[in-house]
């Protein structure tokens, strides 16, 4: 019976990735769907990707098309990899550790590649799942809902359906959260940042100490940022003399601060009521979440910023990102899909300081506020594979 009850809660969490893998299945395929191919690029692929006869999901597909094809040749010295990933292999190629990694448990093997590209996120839905437990203890019904806010949230559950690499840095970015040693954490981030540089962002966890205490020096705090930013220092400069006339920077990804999130919620809001002017039922529960999830995110931001609480690693791990939430562009608040994954780790970090300081009534507040706006990808995921299955 007490295993049964530990079970229970890790049944109940893995039901939405086992809903995205078995709809992402076919019997010829795999599991590539997931990887959300686009038609339009069709004639841009790399030769081995075209030698495969992949479903093409949509017109346009979504960005894992371009990881995973980089996943073929990690080096970056296939002569196709520029033209398949429409221009940005630089920008693109600064996440590398979900491709290389896939490249080294595909033993080469394009279709094996591609295959391992999508499972790992999965992978890592799990090792973020067991990093939770430790913390949080499921089998609490406190526990088990900020585990479903993490877990089934929008920006875990699109990682998983479109095959991104926001997951696994998130992953380790949480390893380090909960990380009882210095180092730990240092090189938790540094890994993190190979899948995902803002994972960089999370500095504060590592030199904060170093900052603070007189004891540890100068040399203590530079061999922390070593660690940290040294791995994707290291590949960034690889990638500039590896690809010397491209640009490592995304377009429309910044902008000054809250314009972007201010033009994003005053379009939501225009949408809604074109929505209802036009009475066109059929879009308004995915424009209603358009609005409130920034504005979940923002609540999210606010508590990090009122609550300030230097000495919890949550709040060190998660302030960094109420800063990038502050200079997002146009670029990223495109749709829930795109912001809600980039700003992954604040929603983590927020969840793990209420879980710390909030009890009673305030605590339930906080929970459904900063947390209600990222439940659009668990409802269209239980829509869809009812309709599918």
């Amino acid at each position: 019976m007490i295993l049964l009850r530990r079970i229970i809660p890790w049944a109940v969490l893995s039901i939405m990735p086992i809903l995205i893998l078995v709809t992402g299945f076919d019997s010829q395929n795999g599991f590539l769907r997931l990887i959300h191919f686009g038609q339009n690029f069709k004639e841009a692929r790399i030769q081995e990707i075209r030698k495969m006869d992949i479903p093409d999901v949509t017109p346009w597909g979504y960005d894992g098309q371009f990881y995973a094809q980089i996943a073929i040749d990690p080096s970056l010295g296939h002569e196709g990899l520029k033209n398949a990933t429409y221009g940005e292999l630089a920008y693109r190629a600064r996440r590398i550790g979900l491709p290389f990694l896939a490249f080294c448990l595909g033993l080469g093997q394009p279709f094996l590649i591609l295959q391992a590209y999508v499972l790992l996120n999965f992978l890592f839905w799990i090792l973020l799942l067991i990093t939770l437990n430790r913390y949080l203890n499921l089998n609490t019904s406190r526990g088990f809902l900020l585990a479903i806010s993490i877990l089934w949230s929008t920006g875990t559950l699109a990682s998983l359906a479109r095959s991104v690499p926001d997951l696994p840095a998130v992953a380790f970015s949480t390893l380090a959260l909960v990380s009882g040693s210095q180092t730990g954490a240092n090189l938790f981030i540094g890994i993190a940042a190979l899948f995902k540089e803002t994972a960089v962002l999370s500095f504060p966890r590592v030199v904060w100490q170093e900052i603070t205490c007189r004891n540890h020096g100068i040399r203590k705090l530079l061999f922390s940022a070593l660690i940290v930013f040294g791995p994707i220092i290291a590949w960034s400069i690889y990638i500039y003399f590896r690809l010397p006339v491209e640009t490592m920077l995304g377009s429309g990804n910044f902008s000054i601060p809250f314009m972007g999130l201010f033009n994003k919620v005053m379009g939501s809001v225009k949408q809604l009521l074109d929505v209802f002017s036009h009475r066109e039922w059929i879009n308004l529960p995915f424009l209603f979440f358009e609005l409130i999830c920034p504005l979940s995110l923002l609540t999210q931001s606010v508590y990090m910023v009122f609550r300030l609480n230097p000495s919890s690693n949550a709040w060190k791990t998660g302030i960094g990102f109420v800063v990038l939430f502050c200079f997002l562009g146009a670029g990223v608040w495109g749709d829930q899909y795109a912001y809600s994954r980039v700003l992954l780790p604040l929603t983590v970090s927020f969840n793990f300081l209420i879980h710390e300081q909030e009890t009673g009534p305030s605590f339930w507040i906080w929970y459904l506020l900063g947390n209600a706006g990222m439940s659009w990808m668990c409802i269209e995921t239980a829509f869809r594979s009812f309709l599918i299955l």
